[in-house]
């Protein structure tokens, strides 16, 4: 009867509102006792709404051709809006007269009462057209029957592709197929549209995720669609922010931490502003760089990237080696005295600590004076900004107790001749004995018990316990009177103090009493001669020594200038480290050796110095090279 377009006698549509009830009841046939099942439904007519009538095609004689697109009309009649509120339809064909249909023209489109549908390549003389309310009980089919005339179409499209599936919005693929005739024709839905343009490797820049179909098409006719795989169009994500690393200034074999924030998607770590291959992901993000290095943070999402933005630069230093030549210049001192720490380094800054690990830094630099309360040991380590080597220890810097007064101080003769000696005794508990001839200040005369002294004139001589720069208060010994029958030689002179050997030189002095004696050492001995002009040949690099003598009383004797006897050739091996020195050559000097701080040397040679490998004056020393004759 709906086919027909008959209305029945019993079974008739309601034209008023009312609710209709039905049931669905369901029975299994099981053998043995079936179960039953049923389903209600309650549908509720609005008088204020339809009737819902399709328009076109409904006339008779309206024929189709495959393809071809037609425009479906019908009568919306309020549906659209309260009570029924349908927004959308669905169109169906059918091609058996409306029994049954199979075939979606439109699916969900706008109740307006009017869609435009593409014709299926099918051929029909009982084709109809129904429009159902979307996910809603009512509906209408056309009145009569029109034919579809179908075409012969081409083979569907082979090789349907795009070339990327994964996007970033803005980003274009390219789609290609082959058809073996007709020409490949693009659309962004698998039946109905507008095609989108034709040919393979066609270009579309989607912006949302989407599949694509390609269709064979010749002039009047058009295979099937055949869809791409379905291209997801992902959200370009913002560019990462905060992006740090926790330390930029390391040292080699250290790690850093890099962290940064995404608003959408995962952040990923490159070491290049751009190409090059991920470090890895996440904020927190551990790395050891070898080198100086900037990182930079990428916000991604698949293949959609965000640009990358840099952390700051992280300067990786290298990791000084351990310091050599460690020392210091004494292992033993006083309380108040100093000491200067001296170390090498092949790279970084020498640095100063009092312990092995930990503390903080005394101080920089070689040659760092420390003046410690205790016995001690220094460390240096070679450090660069935040880069630092072991600690290497100096020797031990004992720090010793002040000694105590020396004991048992005498003087073996208190009354002497001008010229005679006296021998000095005393004790020290710890220590070793100096003697001085002043209670205070002065430079000492010797060390130890029994040294021997000739003073020119009465004196008194004292003793201190000292250990190298730690000593006692002096105690005296007794007074030693010394007899001044002669007076010391005075104008003691030798005519010439540089001299080659088998050269004579002449000895002059004056005695206010007595006669001038000369000697060759300044104590003991047999004169050499008396008077003033006493002339001398000397073998070797000698001093000579007036004494004023009246039989067994002889003055101090007193020193010439030190004669130097050149020799031919001089070569000087031995390291000089202090005092003020003179090297003399009547010839040659070839010198090797070390010149070190705080030493003073001169050279002094007729012909010529040479300074041959091995040879160094250090920073600090004076080194002075002079060529002049034998005299």
């Amino acid at each position: 009867d709906l086919v027909a377009n008959v209305s029945p006698m019993w079974e008739v549509l309601p034209t008023v509102a009312r609710s209709l009830n039905f049931r669905l009841v369901v029975r299994d046939n099981a053998t043995g006792g079936g179960a039953n099942d049923r389903a209600d439904i309650t549908l509720t007519i609005a008088g204020s709404a339809g009737p819902f009538i399709v328009n076109s095609p409904n006339n008779s004689g309206i024929s189709y051709a495959a393809f071809s697109t037609q425009t479906i009309t019908w009568a919306v009649t309020s549906t659209d809006i309260a009570p029924v509120s349908c927004a959308n339809v669905d169109i169906l064909l059918s091609t058996d007269g409306g029994l049954t249909y199979p075939n979606t023209l439109a699916s969900n489109v706008p109740n307006s009462g009017s869609a435009i549908v593409t014709i299926p390549n099918v051929s029909s003389t009982t084709a109809r057209i129904m429009v159902k309310g979307t996910g809603r009980a009512f509906f209408d089919i056309s009145n009569n029957n029109f034919t579809i005339t179908s075409c012969n179409a081409p083979n569907t499209p082979t090789a349907v592709s795009v070339d990327n599936a994964n996007i970033c919005s803005g980003n274009s693929v390219s789609l290609s197929a082959t058809c073996a005739t007709g020409t490949i024709t693009w659309y962004n839905t698998i039946s109905g549209g507008t095609a989108l343009g034709t040919g393979t490797g066609f270009s579309q820049t989607p912006t949302s995720t989407i599949t694509y179909y390609a269709s064979c098409e010749n002039v009047t006719c058009k295979s099937d669609r055949v869809a791409t795989s379905q291209v997801t169009v992902t959200t370009q994500p913002t560019n990462p922010t905060a992006i740090s690393v926790n330390n930029t200034n390391i040292c080699s074999g250290t790690s850093v931490a890099l962290n940064a924030t995404c608003a959408t998607g995962t952040i990923t770590w490159y070491n290049a502003i751009s190409g090059g291959t991920a470090l890895g992901t996440g904020t927190g993000f551990s790395q050891t760089p070898a080198s100086t290095i900037t990182y930079y943070a990428s916000c991604e999402i698949v293949n959609c990237k965000s640009d990358r933005v840099a952390t700051s630069q992280v300067t990786v230093t290298s990791q000084p080696t351990n310091p050599t030549a460690v020392s210091t210049n004494n292992s033993n001192i006083c309380p108040g005295n100093s000491v200067s720490l001296n170390a090498t380094c092949a790279s970084g800054t020498i640095t100063w600590y009092n312990a092995i690990s930990g503390g903080t830094a005394l101080g920089t630099g070689t040659e760092l004076s420390q003046t410690p309360a205790s016995t001690i040991t220094y460390y240096a380590s070679c450090e660069n900004v935040n880069c630092k080597s072991l600690r290497v220890a100096t020797n031990q810097v004992i720090v010793a107790a002040l000694t105590t007064n020396p004991t048992a101080v005498s003087v073996d003769n208190t009354n002497i001749c001008v010229g005679n000696s006296v021998s000095l005794a005393a004790t020290c508990a710890t220590g070793t004995i100096a003697w001085y001839n002043i209670a205070t200040g002065g430079a000492s005369l010797g060390s130890g018990s029994g040294l021997s002294q000739t003073p020119a004139s009465t004196i008194t001589f004292y003793a201190s316990c000292e250990i190298v720069n730690c000593k006692s208060a002096r105690v005296a010994t007794s007074q030693v009177t010394v007899t001044a029958p002669p007076t010391n030689p005075t104008a003691v002179s030798v005519d010439n103090t540089n001299i080659c050997a088998g050269s004579i030189v002449s000895l002059a002095g004056t005695c206010a009493t007595g006669t001038i004696t000369w000697y060759n050492a300044i104590s003991g001995g047999t004169a050499l001669g008396t008077g003033t002009g006493f002339s001398q040949t000397p073998a070797s690099t000698i001093t000579y020594y007036a004494s004023c003598e009246i039989v067994n009383c002889k003055s101090a004797r007193v020193a010439t200038n030190q004669v130097i006897v050149l020799p031919q050739t001089n070569s000087v091996t031995s390291t000089i480290s202090t005092g003020t020195s003179i090297v003399q050559a009547a010839q040659t000097i070839n010198a090797s050796n070390k010149v070190i701080s705080p030493a003073k040397v001169t050279y002094k040679a007729g012909n010529s110095i040479s300074l041959n490998a091995g040879f160094e004056a250090q920073t600090g020393s004076v080194f002075v090279a002079q060529i002049q004759g034998c005299n």
